[in-house]
């Protein structure tokens, strides 16, 4: 599995699975009792604060702790699910199992469907959003498992909330990081791929231009993880999809700026750089900077800074 493979539609969407409702410091203590959804969310939410400064044992603690206090509520898992997804992709190995993770994120989809048995036409947008994020990653894994028939159910599942969710960014802000990497991607999918392009008939048409937009919206929001997911995907959009590394550019700068330990974040910014054509001696002094972030974070295990050691020396 790579950090840099080109995603199609839902494979980008299920990765922004870190929307959650307003922003909140990621700290140490335990998450008190929560009873709503959007309670919920906050505490989620410091799980991925914690994540995008990679910081993983206290994101592995905040999530430990949520599922301590909330056993039965979806965005424990869900949060949780996320933890595991990062250890994950950053090859931690040995250090979680893809069943850990998908048991969390089994138990998700089934606690919202539970909670929210109306799926398609749910009232509240916010709840209308979780199903998206949850379902979106439920298909990215199963995708990547090679779990055909659970794919295909996923994924009808997935776009129902997409459909449903559609043009009505207003409601809940979190909607237009949803509706941009739709918007952007169905079409982008489709010209990429022609043998998508059946089933792109299945779903509602995108526009590639509104998507770009929605996501500049995103991206300019209040809100640290609209905003930085709303980066990070525009990054990904003008470097992978467009090839036009000078507009990722500011994108990739904004977020090592923001997050000066990650190393995705720093991995991508490397990446712009070599694409826009800067100078050996910039590459030099890039990839020096990531060696020294490497070795010096606290919060990696040897796996994991191995991993990215190897990325700057290929």
């Amino acid at each position: 599995m790579s950090l840099f493979a080109t995603p199609s539609f839902f494979t980008w969407l299920s990765l922004a699975c870190l929307w959650f409702s307003p922003a909140t410091q990621a700290h140490a203590t335990p998450p008190a009792p929560a009873a709503g959804p959007v309670e919920m969310s906050l505490e989620a939410e410091r799980v991925m604060e914690a994540l995008h400064q990679f910081e993983f044992p206290l994101a592995d603690s905040l999530s430990r702790a949520l599922l301590e206090h909330h056993p039965s509520h979806y965005l424990s898992h869900f949060a949780r699910a996320n933890y595991l997804w990062y250890v994950i992709i950053t090859h931690a190995h040995g250090e979680v199992s893809t069943e850990a993770f998908s048991g969390h994120l089994q138990r998700a989809r089934e606690d919202f469907e539970h909670r929210h048995p109306g799926r398609f036409t749910e009232k509240d947008a916010m709840l209308l959003f979780h199903g998206v994020i949850i379902h979106a990653l439920s298909l990215r894994y199963d995708a990547m498992e090679g779990h055909g028939m659970r794919v295909a159910a996923a994924g009808r599942q997935a776009a129902g909330y997409v459909r449903s969710s559609l043009g009505r960014e207003t409601e809940y802000q979190g909607l237009y990081l949803s509706a941009g990497l739709y918007n952007y991607m169905v079409e982008a999918a489709g010209e990429r791929y022609p043998l998508l392009r059946l089933y792109r008939l299945l779903y509602p048409r995108g526009d590639k231009e509104l998507g770009i937009r929605q996501l500049e919206y995103a991206a300019g929001l209040e809100h640290p993880v609209w905003s930085t997911e709303a980066r990070y995907f525009l990054l990904r959009i003008w470097l992978d999809m467009e090839a036009d590394a000078r507009r990722a550019l500011p994108h990739a700068e904004w977020l090592v700026a923001r997050y000066p330990g990650n190393l995705i974040f720093h991995y991508y910014h490397y990446q712009t750089l070599v694409g826009a054509g800067k100078s050996s001696d910039r590459l030099l002094e890039k990839r020096g900077e990531i060696d020294r972030i490497a070795r010096s974070h606290g919060g990696l295990t040897a796996a994991q800074r191995a991993h990215f050691l190897g990325l700057i020396s290929e």
